[in-house]
């Protein structure tokens, strides 16, 4: 007995997003024509330094940007006779902000810094008076000394 009505084949247009910051990531979606007939699915990425796929044997999934850098998305789908390879790019760039904008906790705007330089001053002029100053510039929490040896 034969079938009727000629071939069904298969057919996959990958979907993927066009740019990507470093942290983020998007669906990646098969787009297939007659899915009942594809068993296997496999999703790589090139060069796989940039990112990775969550799970890359399901028709749908996520990509995942890990580096900054070009990458092209493959898809592979079978239907156990036939195989058909198509692919999209995406483009990893930058750093995405944590959630919320925020720096580390801190609210919007708020930088972290830390100051912990002096001035040290040791006057050895040769004038006997020996004078040694340790300059903080005056700010909040510094120390201001001056101890001239002569009153």
């Amino acid at each position: 007995m034969f079938a009727v009505g000629g071939c069904t084949g298969i057919s996959i247009a990958p979907s993927c997003p066009n740019e990507l910051k470093v942290g983020e990531s998007a669906p990646l979606l098969a787009d297939e024509i007659n899915p009942g007939a594809i068993a296997k699915y496999l999703w790589e990425v090139v060069p796989p330094q940039v990112g990775r796929v969550t799970d890359p044997t399901k028709p749908s999934t996520t990509f995942e940007a890990v580096a900054e850098g070009d990458a092209v998305i493959r898809l592979t789908a079978s239907d156990g006779l036939y195989q058909v390879i198509s692919q999209c790019q995406t483009r990893v760039a930058g750093v995405a902000q944590p959630p919320g904008g925020s720096d580390n906790g801190n609210s919007n705007g708020n930088t972290n810094t830390n100051d912990n330089t002096a001035d040290n001053t040791n006057d050895n002029a040769g004038d006997g008076k020996g004078d040694n100053i340790n300059d903080n510039g005056g700010r909040p929490g510094g120390v201001r000394k001056r101890n001239p040896s002569v009153p």
